[in-house]
C-alpha cells in the first residue's frame, strides 16, 4: 500500500474532494470547503481555468446549502474575485468583492479581520486599475481595523504593513515606503506569529526602499540579516535531512 508521502499535495487535495463527495454527497458545505481549497491550490499553480471551475462550484454549493448571505459565501466570492483580478477581468472582480464586503459587513460588522482582508483585496484591485489614491485609502482603513481587532503587535497588522510598503514601492513612493517599513521593523521585533523567513522578506523590502533613498549602508545591514536568516534556515534543513536519513526505516 502506498504511504501518503508518495502522493503530491495536489493529488491529496483531489483525493480529499473525491472522498468527501462520495461520503457526503455533491451539495454538502464540507465538500465546498474542499473544493475551495483545491481551487486555491490550482490558482497558486497558475492553473486558472481549473481553479475557476472549482471556485464556481464551491460558490454554488455554499449559496444553495448555506444561503446567499452566509460568510462562507463571501469567502468564495473573494477567491473567485482574486482569480478574475489576475485574469484582468476587473469589472467582474469588483462586483464580487463588493458583494463579499457587503455580506461580511452585515454578518459581523466592519471591524473584523475578514472585512479588513477584503479591503486589502479591494486595494489591490484599485491599484491595478490605476487608482493609487483609492488603494492607499483602503490599505489605511484595513490597517486601522487590524490595529483595533488584532492589535498593532500582531501577524495581521505586520502583514498589512508589508503589503502597504510593497504598494508604495510599486508606486515609486520610496519616502512613504521607508516610513511604513520602519513601523514594520518595530512590529516584526515583537512576539508575533511570523517566522524568520517571513521577516527576511520584510527586511529585504525595507532594504530596497532605503537603497532608493541612497541609504546604502543601512540597506546593507538589513541584507546581511537576510543572508544570516537564510543561512540558518539552510543549516536547519540540512540537519533535518541528516537526521531523517539516519532514522531507522
Amino acid at each position: 500500500m502506498w504511504s501518503q508521502s508518495h502522493f503530491t499535495y495536489d493529488e491529496m487535495m483531489r483525493a480529499g474532494v473525491a472522498q468527501r463527495e462520495a461520503t457526503l454527497g455533491p451539495e454538502h458545505p464540507e465538500l465546498a470547503a474542499s473544493l475551495y481549497a483545491l481551487a486555491n491550490s490550482c490558482f497558486f499553480e497558475q492553473n486558472y481555468d481549473e481553479a475557476e471551475s472549482y471556485f464556481l462550484r464551491a460558490l454554488e454549493i455554499r449559496e444553495k446549502a448555506l444561503g446567499a448571505e452566509h460568510p462562507d459565501v463571501a469567502e468564495s466570492l473573494n477567491g473567485l474575485a482574486k482569480l478574475y483580478r489576475v485574469k484582468k477581468r476587473y469589472e467582474e472582480a469588483g462586483e464580487l468583492i463588493e458583494r463579499a464586503a457587503q455580506i461580511q459587513g452585515q454578518a459581523f460588522g466592519r471591524e473584523r479581520a475578514k472585512y479588513a482582508f477584503t479591503l486589502e483585496h479591494k486595494a489591490l484591485l484599485a491599484e491595478e486599475q490605476g487608482d493609487a489614491r483609492r488603494a492607499e485609502e483602503l490599505y489605511r482603513e484595513a490597517l486601522e481595523i487590524y490595529g483595533k481587532v488584532s492589535g498593532e503587535e500582531s501577524r495581521e497588522y505586520a502583514e498589512t504593513l508589508f503589503h502597504f510598503t510593497a504598494f508604495h514601492i510599486r508606486q515609486e513612493q520610496f519616502t512613504e515606503a521607508e516610513a511604513v517599513s520602519g513601523e514594520l521593523m518595530r512590529v516584526s521585533e515583537k512576539e508575533i506569529n511570523v517566522c524568520e523567513l517571513e521577516k527576511a522578506d520584510y527586511f529585504e523590502l525595507r532594504a530596497h526602499a532605503l537603497e532608493k533613498l541612497d541609504r546604502v549602508k543601512a540597506a546593507e545591514v538589513l541584507r546581511l540579516r537576510v543572508k544570516e536568516i537564510w543561512a540558518e534556515a539552510e543549516r536547519r534543513e540540512a540537519t533535518w535531512k541528516e537526521e531523517k536519513d539516519a532514522a531507522p526505516m
